[in-house]
């Protein structure tokens, strides 16, 4: 976990090892392996383009409507 004070200055390595970890595990939601396609759906909608078939399992997976 990063929940760190913000007073703190210093770290021991394995305190900024851990938040590093913990940024990846949310910057690639739990490695999951659908999400780097599914963020790629979401890209996709924005730009009004006709989605791959994957993007509507996505899209109920991962959003809520």
């Amino acid at each position: 976990m990063s929940n760190e004070p913000t007073a703190k200055l210093e770290y021991l390595s394995s305190e900024t090892d851990a938040m590093i970890a913990n940024g990846n595990l949310i910057g690639n939601f739990d490695n999951n392996a659908t999400w780097a396609t599914c963020l790629g759906c979401a890209l996709m909608k924005k730009t009004g383009a006709k989605l791959p078939a994957p993007c509507s399992k996505c899209f109920s997976y991962f959003c809520y409507n």
